[in-house]
C-alpha cells in the first residue's frame, strides 16, 4: 500500500501543489510530518488538505508551538482533536506497518510518559507478528547531510538505542 509523507506545508502554492500530488497518488495514509499551516490559524491547512484529511495522520512540529505567522503560541489545540488525539505522541497499525509518532518539543527524557509510551510501543510493535515493518515519525532531524537544520543530538541519544532494539 502507498504511504505519502510531508512536512513544512505551510498554506500557499507548493502546497496545493503537494497535495495535488498526493491526491493523484491515492495513498491509503498521508502522513504530516510537522509544521504544517505556519499560520495564527489551521483552517487554511485544513482545507488544503480535505480530499484526504480521512486519511491524514498528524506529527506535531515547532510550528504547531510557536512561531506563527502572526506570533500566535499554542496553536497546537487546533490540531489536537480534530484529529481525535488526546496527546502529540501516539501510535497506529496499518496492514503490517506500525507507526509511532514522537513529539520532540515536550518532554522526552527516560523518566517521562512519552519516553514510557514509547518504549513499550515499540517493544509490542517488535513482538507482534502481524507487523512487518516499525516506522518512526517526528519534526526534527536526528540526523542529516549538512543542511540548514542541523540534527537534534539529544532526542537523538535518547530514542536511537530503542529504534534498535526494536527493530525500527
Amino acid at each position: 500500500f502507498n504511504i505519502a509523507v510531508a512536512s513544512d506545508w505551510g498554506c500557499g502554492k507548493h502546497a496545493r501543489e503537494t497535495a495535488k500530488n498526493i491526491q493523484s497518488m491515492n495513498p491509503e495514509i498521508v502522513i504530516a510530518a510537522g509544521d504544517v499551516s505556519y499560520e495564527e490559524y489551521s483552517d487554511c491547512w485544513f482545507e488544503i488538505i480535505e480530499p484526504f484529511r480521512s486519511k491524514m495522520k498528524i506529527a506535531m512540529g515547532d510550528h504547531e508551538y510557536s512561531d506563527t505567522i502572526g506570533g500566535t503560541t499554542g496553536v497546537i489545540n487546533q490540531y489536537l482533536k480534530p484529529f481525535n488525539l488526546t496527546k502529540t505522541y501516539y501510535s497506529l497499525d496499518m496492514n503490517n506497518v506500525h507507526i509511532t509518532f514522537i513529539d520532540p518539543f515536550i518532554d522526552y527524557n527516560s523518566s517521562s510518559s512519552q519516553y514510557q509510551f514509547i518504549k513499550q510501543d515499540l517493544r509490542n510493535a517488535s513482538t507482534n507478528p502481524k507487523i512487518d515493518w516499525i516506522f518512526v515519525v517526528e519534526s526534527t532531524p536526528i540526523y542529516t547531510s549538512p543542511s540548514h537544520h542541523d540534527a537534534d543530538s539529544t532526542i537523538r541519544d535518547t530514542y536511537h538505542p530503542l529504534f534498535d532494539k526494536y527493530g525500527v
